[in-house]
Formats: C-alpha cells, sequence, structure tokens
C-alpha cells in the first residue's frame, strides 16, 4: 500500500494530494504495529515491552536517519524522487526482513497442523 504514495507529485489537484498524504498516515502505522506483534509471538511475554520499546526506537532512528535525505529532495524540490523514496523504503524494509527470517518464517508454518 506504500507503492500509492509515489504518485503523490504526479496528482493532479491539492484535494487529492491530501487525501493520499491521510491515508498514507494511516497505511505508516501497519509498518509499526506488525513488527510489534512479530517480536511478541517469537519472544516470550515477559519480554515484550522490551522488544516493542527496541522496534519503536528503531523505527525512530531510522526517521532520524533518513530525514536529512528527505529534507534535501524537498529543498530540490524534487519531489518524485522524494516521494519515490518513501514509497520504497517500507517494500525494502520488508524485503530485507523476509531474506533475513527465511528460516524462521519456514520452521514456523512446517509446525502448524
Amino acid at each position: 500500500m506504500s507503492v500509492a504514495l509515489a504518485a503523490v507529485p504526479f496528482l493532479p489537484s491539492f484535494p487529492l494530494v491530501l487525501a493520499m498524504l491521510f491515508v498514507s498516515m494511516f497505511v505508516g502505522v501497519g509498518f509499526i504495529l506488525p513488527p510489534v506483534a512479530y517480536g511478541v509471538h517469537i519472544y516470550t511475554k515477559a519480554h515484550s515491552g522490551l522488544i516493542a520499546g527496541i522496534g519503536a526506537g528503531a523505527y525512530g532512528l531510522g526517521v532520524a536517519l533518513w530525514m536529512p535525505v528527505f529534507g534535501r529532495f524537498f529543498d530540490q524540490q524534487r519531489w518524485p524522487e522524494a516521494f519515490a523514496l518513501a514509497a520504497g523504503l517500507p517494500a525494502a524494509g520488508y524485503a530485507w526482513w523476509w531474506c533475513v527470517n527465511r528460516r524462521a518464517i519456514a520452521s514456523d508454518t512446517s509446525d502448524r497442523p
């Protein structure tokens, strides 16, 4: 769902841009909650607060590291590149997570009846 964000610079009207940004704000939550649920599933419930805190901190760190890049794009009025990057980062992050956790995902689904 984040890929639609790449279309924002090409939308013909201001209300459509606002609507797309409004929707992307809610889609963004979808990139925070599933990793927390995954961490709670993998680790014991006694460590769920720690895992949630580490995940939230990692998300904040990622935002802090990428904001200078986005700021430079916006200062240079390079809207398509900025929105394409914003749309592609979640997909790239999921692909990286999937590659790193392939073995864990395969063993988790093979244990089910």
